[in-house]
C-alpha cells in the first residue's frame, strides 16, 4: 500500500470521539490537520507521528512545521522523529527530506550566553553571527527566554529576578534574595530560584509569595524534575540531592567538590559542571557512575545536553558544543560565558 493512500484506512481518536478518515469525505489535507491535533495527547502521539510518517512528504512538512510549535514537548517530538528519519530512513527522498528539515530547522535555532565580564546578554546563531546583545546588565548570572519571548534574568550582584520583554521593560521582579544564581520559569507559571547565598531554595508565586522552600544548601542550580522533585547542586555541601515536596532527600551523590550546575537528562542520568576544582562536565548514572566526561575546560560553569545529543558548556572565554564522544565540534569565543542556554527555533 503506498503511503498517499494509507492514510485513508488509519483509525484514530480524537478527545470524546471516534474518527475515521476516509477518502470519500476527506481530503489527506484535513486528514493531517485531525492527525496534528493528537500531538498534545501524550497518549497519541506515537501514533500520529508514526501516521504523519506514513504519509510521505506532506506528512513530513506537517512534521517540519510541528518542530516550530509553541508546545515544547509536542516539538521536540516531532523534532527526534524527523532527526530519526534522516539518519536511519531506508527510503533514500524520505531520508533526504527529513534531512533539510532537520538542516533548516536547527539553523533558525539559536544559543542565549550571559556574558559575566562584558555585563551583557548575547543572542548568536549556530553560525556565530550575533542577532541580539543586550548591554549594560550588570551582575547577571543568568537568563533565558521563556516561551511568551519575554526573558527571565538573574541579577546575582543586585540580589534580583526579572522578567523583561524585548522592549525592556520590567513585567516582574522579586527581590528579597541573597546573590541568586539561578532561576526557572516553572509550568504553573511560579518561579524556582537558586537564592545561593540565604542557603536555599524558592519557588515564588506571581504575586511574589514563597510557596515552598528548601534551606541548608548553598544551591548555585535548582532544577524541578517532571516527578516533581527538586534536584539541587549544593556547593558547600559538595553533593548533588534530589528532594521531594516535603523537604525528604530520595537521592544523593556526595564528594562533588567544585560542583556548580546540574541537569536532570532524558535517560536518567545527572549532567553534572564542576567549575572550580575539576574543572569538568561529566555524566553521572542514578548509581554515581560516570559514563561521560569532558576535562581540561577553563572554569566550566554551566552545560546542558542538546537534542543532537551534544553538549554545551559555558567557559571562560568560550562556548563549546562536544559531541557523544567529547570531542569538540563547535566553538565561540566570548568575554566570560558563566551561562549558556540553546532556544529552538519556533
Amino acid at each position: 500500500m503506498t503511503p498517499a493512500r494509507a492514510f485513508c484506512l488509519v483509525v484514530l481518536t480524537l478527545p470524546g470521539t471516534l474518527a475515521t478518515a476516509q477518502e470519500s469525505s476527506d481530503s489527506k489535507a484535513d486528514f493531517i490537520e485531525r492527525t496534528k491535533e493528537l500531538l498534545g495527547d501524550p497518549d497519541s502521539r506515537d501514533l500520529a507521528l508514526r501516521t504523519l510518517v506514513s504519509l510521505g512528504p506532506a506528512g513530513l512538512d506537517a512534521l517540519g512545521a510541528t518542530m516550530r510549535v509553541e508546545d515544547d514537548e509536542v516539538a521536540m517530538a516531532a523534532v527526534a522523529t524527523v532527526q530519526n528519519l534522516a539518519t536511519t530512513s531506508k527510503d533514500a527522498t524520505t531520508k533526504r527530506r527529513a534531512a533539510r528539515l532537520h538542516a533548516a530547522w536547527l539553523d533558525d535555532c539559536h544559543y542565549l550566553i550571559t556574558d559575566y565580564s562584558e555585563n551583557a546578554i548575547l543572542r548568536i546563531d549556530r553560525k556565530g553571527n550575533e542577532i541580539t546583545k543586550l548591554e549594560e546588565q550588570y551582575g547577571l548570572w543568568d537568563a533565558d527566554v521563556l516561551p511568551n519571548g519575554n526573558m527571565l534574568i538573574c541579577q546575582f550582584a543586585l540580589g534580583n529576578v526579572i522578567e523583561r520583554n524585548e522592549k525592556g521593560r520590567v513585567l516582574w521582579k522579586y527581590t528579597k534574595l541573597k546573590n541568586p544564581f539561578a532561576a526557572t520559569r516553572l509550568r504553573n507559571g511560579n518561579t524556582l530560584i537558586a537564592n545561593t547565598h540565604d542557603n536555599s531554595v524558592v519557588e515564588v508565586n506571581p504575586k511574589g509569595l514563597v510557596v515552598w522552600d528548601y534551606h541548608g544548601v548553598k544551591a548555585t542550580d535548582a532544577e524541578r524534575l517532571p516527578n516533581g522533585n527538586t534536584l539541587i547542586a549544593d556547593s558547600s555541601g559538595n553533593r548533588i540531592l534530589e528532594v521531594n515536596a516535603a523537604g525528604k532527600t530520595v537521592w544523593e551523590i556526595k564528594d562533588m567538590e567544585g560542583l556548580w550546575d546540574v541537569d536532570r537528562l532524558a535517560n536518567g542520568n545527572t549532567l553534572v559542571t564542576q567549575r572550580d576544582l575539576g574543572h569538568r562536565v561529566f555524566e553521572l548514572t542514578p548509581a554515581g557512575r560516570t559514563v561521560y566526561v569532558i576535562e581540561n575546560l577553563v572554569s566550566p560553569s554551566d552545560a546542558d545536553r542538546l537534542p543532537n545529543g551534544n553538549t554545551i558548556v559555558a567557559c571562560d572565554g568560550k562556548v563549546l558544543e562536544f559531541d557523544a564522544q567529547a570531542r569538540e565540534v563547535w566553538s565561540h569565543s566570548v568575554s566570560w560565558a558563566v551561562e549558556v542556554n540553546w532556544i529552538r527555533a519556533r
